[in-house]
């Protein structure tokens, strides 16, 4: 049996199956037909049927099949019938061409969402990876929208994949309506003309729309799963715990040298999830969370700007958002390093940082969207996936300086319970990684601390600064860790 990596294209058959039953509207159909030749050992297609004439297109490293269960598991569930828009039986036909023809059932949605998870299940991460917009160029389409990709409706509003800047423009609420309206004609257009369109629908929607509209949570999902299991793919050949696929949505820095620190859209992202009053939902903004924490341990993404970044969101949202971030993160050497330097941080600037309020515009900022030929230059100067983790010390603040920051007096401005949560945190993660270390790596410091009497005043003196009966829980527990850990 061949493996995941060298599996085998569909063949021309059974592509041309799927393609006539997307041609001919029959979209429950066509899932269907991918649902059973869904195999291991081959890949969806990546050719084109079009006029009974088999079109080889080399520089298309995307699957057409993926992106048109992507485009369609974007839909609403509830929206079986798109919009009529009324005509003049006078107008010209070039003017009736740009609405869609697209009838889209509910069935049909749900049934391309659960496809898509079947094939994360049965296929590398990387191959349906190529579906979705990157910076990397090597996932780059070139010319696609200058050629007629298919004779079905679909298959030609898909486009509006390739043209988002990365994975996350295309989760915002009406992404789908309002590219529908450049993608639908089956006139041709040039390059220019789109990217301008484009553009211009970009800046007619900012700041108007959620970052993630109330269709998209299963195509989010979705992502994330391709990237966590891009992890563990990574994990088992190199030995290091990220995501490559997840590092190809994140900018490159100008020069295209160097380590990447533009994570604002992500970052929106996890605060968006965290908002929501569904605790799936949260899990999702979590697991976000996860992933860009173990990217931030390699040499591909600068960790003090990360924390920085971090920071920098969560203390202009509410307590009750960070709180929630440190809450959901599961346990982790990664998430305590990561623990470890944002509430190290939290604690020293304080005194400079204003109550954390509520932010109720978090929308992801749109940059001036770049020339074509700009953005491919420099997305072929990406440097080259990290070999392996950052050191656990280089990223770890000395005991002296986790001792002064517990001794420290947060200001009375700052709310008392993310107090008493930070230093919670801050205390429980470096003591695990003090734990967890080899003894090469322990810091022999802490090991002789915690082991004196006055150690414990510490932490007495640590909690009993906010009144109410949370402190003295949160200083039963910090004193129970101890225990554990002499």
């Amino acid at each position: 049996m061949a493996s995941l990596e060298s599996g085998l294209e569909m063949s021309l058959r059974q592509r041309a199956m799927v393609d006539t039953c997307f041609e001919e509207g029959q979209y429950e159909l066509a899932i269907s037909v991918l649902e059973q030749l869904r195999s291991s050992t081959h890949r969806p297609s990546k050719w084109v049927v079009k006029s009974r004439h088999i079109i080889f297109l080399p520089d298309l490293k995307r699957s057409s099949h993926v992106r048109q269960l992507i485009y369609i598991a974007l839909h609403p569930i509830s929206d079986a019938q798109p919009e009529k828009t009324s005509k003049s039986i006078y107008d010209s036909p070039s003017k009736l061409q740009p609405f869609s023809k697209t009838s889209l059932s509910s069935a049909a949605v749900l049934a391309a969402q659960q496809l898509l998870f079947s094939f994360a299940a049965t296929q590398t991460p990387d191959s349906l990876a190529r579906a979705l917009p990157c910076y990397d160029a090597s996932y780059t389409v070139t010319g696609i929208a200058n050629e007629d990709m298919g004779d079905s409706d679909i298959s030609r509003e898909s486009l509006c994949i390739n043209e988002a800047r990365d994975c996350w423009g295309i989760l915002a609420e009406g992404f789908v309506s309002k590219s529908r309206v450049l993608f639908s004609s089956p006139k041709r257009k040039s390059r220019r003309r789109i990217e301008d369109d484009f553009g211009l629908l970009d800046d007619e929607g900012k700041g108007n729309c959620d970052i993630i509209g109330e269709s998209a949570w299963p195509v989010l999902d979705w992502v994330l799963t391709l990237f966590e299991r891009n992890e563990q793919v990574t994990l088992s050949k190199e030995n290091s715990l990220y995501s490559p696929l997840l590092l190809n949505q994140i900018p490159p820095t100008r020069s295209s040298t160097g380590a990447r620190w533009d994570i604002e859209n992500p970052l929106a992202v996890v605060i968006f999830c965290l908002q929501q009053s569904d605790f799936r939902r949260q899990r999702i903004g979590a697991r976000l969370m996860n992933l860009l924490i173990n990217l931030s341990l390699t040499p591909s993404l600068d960790f003090p700007m990360f924390i920085a970044s971090v920071f920098g969101r969560f203390s202009t949202a509410t307590s009750e958002i960070f709180r929630l971030l440190l809450t959901l993160l599961s346990p982790s050497l990664p998430n305590y390093l990561f623990k470890v330097a944002l509430c190290y941080k939290f604690i020293n600037e304080a005194e400079l940082s204003e109550k954390p309020g509520v932010n109720s515009s978090l929308k992801i900022p749109v940059r001036a969207r770049k020339p074509r030929s700009k953005r491919e230059t420099d997305r072929c100067q990406l440097t080259a996936a990290p070999d392996r983790m950052a050191s656990t010390n280089r990223n770890l603040p000395t005991c002296e300086a986790i001792l002064c920051a517990l001794k420290k007096k947060i200001p009375p401005a700052v709310d008392g319970k993310l107090q008493l949560r930070v230093k919670f945190e801050l205390f429980v993660s470096y003591g695990t990684i003090q734990k967890e270390a080899s003894e090469l790596e322990k810091d022999v410091h802490w090991t002789s601390a915690i082991r004196q009497i006055s150690f414990r005043d510490v932490l007495s003196d640590a909690f009993s600064s906010v009144s109410g009966e949370e402190g003295p829980r949160f200083g039963h527990l910090a004193q129970s860790m101890l225990s554990t850990w002499i």
